[in-house]
């Protein structure tokens, strides 16, 4: 994210395309917000919700894996989207 508004700054500053450089900021951050959200998941799953079975069962497994490849499409959609 950080990088993305530094050459959005750079862009700003030394007059070059606006436009195509807000896109390529916007894409980023979304990706870089899509990477965070599946992180976030992960760690909320994984350390903080303590486990009342020793193994998790196949609903549990196939829900967190689900979550996980909704959040992905979803952040490449709205990818695509801001390219379009």
């Amino acid at each position: 994210m950080a990088w993305s508004i530094w050459n959005l700054w750079n862009a700003l500053r030394f007059d070059k395309s606006l436009s195509e450089t807000l896109l390529s900021t916007i894409s980023s951050v979304v990706i870089a917000m899509a990477v965070v959200e599946v992180v976030r998941y992960i760690i909320k799953e994984e350390i903080y919700l303590p486990r009342t079975q020793i193994t998790p069962g196949q609903k549990e497994i196939t829900g967190g894996v689900v979550k996980i490849y909704a959040i992905i499409i979803i952040s490449v959609g709205i990818d695509g989207l801001v390219f379009y």
